[in-house]
């Protein structure tokens, strides 16, 4: 849950840098811990909780600003939290906030209307209107964007208000796992960067939340490199997988043959992507010193290839080289390198990885 926002008509992409506020799970606790707490949510909730929770209350809290978006993760025990028409008219902020729970989940009154979200699913808050929660202990992921910049994208933004999308819906986990990716490499990237990530991140919860017929124009595009980004994620993680292929992806990520073709039209294809990285992960191990004594096909079994020959030619045909000369040429780099620079952490023994990579590039200029 983010520790505040600002008022804004819009993105405003030209206002403060982005930054962002860490406090470590357990760093205060107690009622000390609380009154923090409170005091970091107090622009968007009052927080209650009973008297046994407070002396023994213990949080952790993420949050950055993006322009005038905000995105955090938190965690924290069991209580309550209200926003009141007296919190609304106090804070000013005329937001939507886009919530989901890794554990714990939510039950709530939202304007009379019952709400019940469960780990996984996504619940929305129009925080212009009052509602009131409770969360048993909870670790939850927030992304706060501005009224004015989603409403123009979605069908029924009154409707918003207590919305929760199930976590089965293959385009709501589209949206938490990229939320997820998002914070997880925030503190990675600059700031120009992560301003430019803003907006198709809202254009991608827009999508997911129902866009209206002018919407979808703008929001398609977004949506197509969410797919495709955790399409590639998937990939990555089962690139030693020998089964992996077009149906395995369609399978496992909900998507049909015709969808997943247009996705990776301009990489070529799917199974030329696969093939590449496979390729590219084979190379790096046999340059390696680390991977020395392990025989070729070792590698190439190892990363899905199931034919020895086919994996030669393929590899011929992307680096220009065959398996061997490419192990070959690693080595004798090392030595020289060894021998021209010395080595560089003065242990007798030049860091691998520096040889590695300053092999590999040349090696791609080719």
């Amino acid at each position: 849950m983010p520790a505040t926002a600002q008022k804004s008509s819009g993105l405003d992409t030209a206002g403060p840098a982005p930054g962002g506020i860490a406090v470590p799970f357990g760093a205060v606790t107690n009622e000390r811990g609380f009154e923090m707490w409170a005091e970091m949510l107090a622009p968007i909730f009052d927080v209650e909780a009973p008297r046994d929770v407070v002396s023994d209350f213990a949080f952790g809290i993420e949050s950055w600003t993006l322009g005038s978006a905000v995105i955090g993760r938190c965690q924290a025990p069991a209580h309550a939290f209200d926003r009141s028409r007296q919190t609304i008219a106090r804070s000013g902020i005329d937001h939507v906030m886009i919530q989901f729970h890794s554990d714990g989940g939510l039950v709530g009154d939202f304007e009379g209307r019952s709400v019940h979200g469960r780990p996984g699913d996504i619940c929305v808050f129009d925080l212009a209107r009052p509602a009131r929660t409770v969360s048993p202990d909870f670790r939850n992921t927030t992304l706060v964007v501005p009224r004015s910049m989603l409403e123009p994208l979605v069908a029924d933004y009154d409707g918003l208000h207590g919305l929760v999308l199930p976590a089965k819906n293959p385009r709501i986990r589209l949206l938490r796992r990229h939320i997820e990716e998002l914070t997880d490499q925030i503190a990675g990237l600059g700031a120009e960067d992560l301003l430019a990530l803003v907006e198709p991140t809202v254009h991608l919860a827009a999508a997911c939340l129902g866009t209206s017929a002018d919407g979808r124009m703008i929001t398609a595009p977004a949506v197509d490199r969410a797919k495709l980004a955790a399409v590639r994620s998937f990939i990555e993680r089962h690139l030693a997988d020998p089964a992996l292929d077009a149906a395995m992806i369609c399978r496992q990520m909900g998507l049909s043959r015709s969808v997943l073709y247009r996705l990776f039209e301009p990489l070529g294809s799917v199974a030329a992507h696969i093939r590449q990285r496979r390729l590219n992960q084979c190379l790096r191990e046999l340059v390696s010193p680390r991977h020395r004594a392990r025989r070729i096909s070792e590698i190439a079994f190892g990363w899905g290839f199931t034919n020895e020959a086919s994996f030669s030619r393929a590899f011929r045909q992307a680096f220009d080289v065959s398996p061997s000369d490419a192990r070959l040429a690693g080595e004798l780099r090392l030595r020289r390198r060894l021998r021209d620079d010395g080595p560089a952490d003065g242990t007798g023994a030049l860091e691998p990885e520096t040889a590695l990579a300053d092999w590999m590039i040349d090696l791609m200029r080719v």
